[in-house]
């Protein structure tokens, strides 16, 4: 069930987790204006299925804070289908780059563990944002994950400062988050932070959504064959710009 009459405004989440007022707009704004860059078909053979990817992160994300789930078992159905979608989407990041190759084959098979999880844990009810075991699988695949597509990305992209930067950005935005965003963070940090209207989760969100930007603009540039290819072997298909 949903109370549209709170759409984008509500306080709280289906389960009574708080919710900054600002949370998800930004969303909403990139789904709709990615949109609209991607219909112009401008990106390039290997932009253009990257930011695709991406983009379904926005599109859901703008539904999973935007839309008032009024029960938490709806929220946390929705949560789940967000988990879904990013390891989902971090799967098509190495497909991309890599092709069929053992390497897609091990993402593959990370984000089918995951989504088996979450599939599991919505069917039985459990609460997925406060239940113990699967944030720590969530956490576990998500270390995991980001560590393979930052090891891919370093090795592949052309121009050395390029791929630092992506793979620097994105490790620096998952310790923000893992340190001082998570409900059961060890710390909460407050800088750049407004209460009730701004808060760590949305300057994680910023942060993320520059990460996507440089990833975009750097799996065009992808470089010749060199050492750390064998990341990246059987057949993958090497995509030019």
């Amino acid at each position: 069930m949903v109370d549209w009459s709170v759409f984008g405004r509500h306080e709280a989440y289906g389960n009574g987790l708080k919710r900054a007022k600002l949370r998800g707009w930004i969303y909403g704004v990139v789904a709709v204006a990615g949109a609209l860059a991607l219909a112009s078909r401008d990106l390039g053979p290997s932009r253009q299925p990257m930011a695709c990817a991406t983009l379904v992160v926005y599109w859901w994300g703008a539904v999973l804070h935007l839309v008032p789930f009024a029960s938490g078992e709806g929220y946390c159905a929705a949560l789940a289908v967000d988990f879904c979608v990013i390891t989902s989407v971090y799967t098509a990041h190495v497909a991309v780059y890599c092709g069929p190759s053992p390497t897609t084959a091990l993402s593959l098979s990370m984000s089918a563990v995951l989504v088996a999880s979450m599939a599991s844990a919505v069917f039985a009810g459990r609460d997925i944002q406060y239940r113990r075991a699967e944030r720590h699988v969530r956490s576990a695949f998500g270390v995991a994950h980001t560590l393979l597509l930052s090891a891919v990305e370093w090795s592949r992209c052309d121009e050395p400062w390029l791929g630092a930067t992506v793979v620097v950005l994105k490790l620096f935005a998952f310790c923000y988050f893992f340190f001082g965003g998570r409900i059961d963070a060890p710390t909460h940090w407050t800088l750049a932070t407004v209460p009730g209207y701004w808060d760590v989760h949305d300057n994680f969100h910023v942060i993320v959504l520059v990460v996507h930007a440089f990833q975009v603009l750097a799996v065009g540039r992808q470089a010749p064959p060199h050492a750390y290819d064998h990341l990246c072997v059987a057949g993958a298909r090497r995509v030019w710009q």
